[in-house]
């Protein structure tokens, strides 16, 4: 199964990734959301009912 952190569902990614400066700011995003996500503490999940469609 592939988890994408919602980060990347939310935002362009190559608006997120595609100048080097952003590259830390970005990969501490993506980091800390798997995080969050791994702990089930990511805000809105609450209500979690599967795989969103689309």
């Amino acid at each position: 199964m592939l988890i994408i952190p919602r980060v990347f569902l939310e935002t362009i990614p190559m608006e997120l990734l595609g100048k080097k400066k952003n590259w830390n700011k970005a990969i501490d995003l993506i980091v800390t959301e798997c995080k969050l996500s791994s702990k089930g503490d990511v805000r809105g999940d609450q209500d979690y009912t599967g795989p969103v469609d689309g």
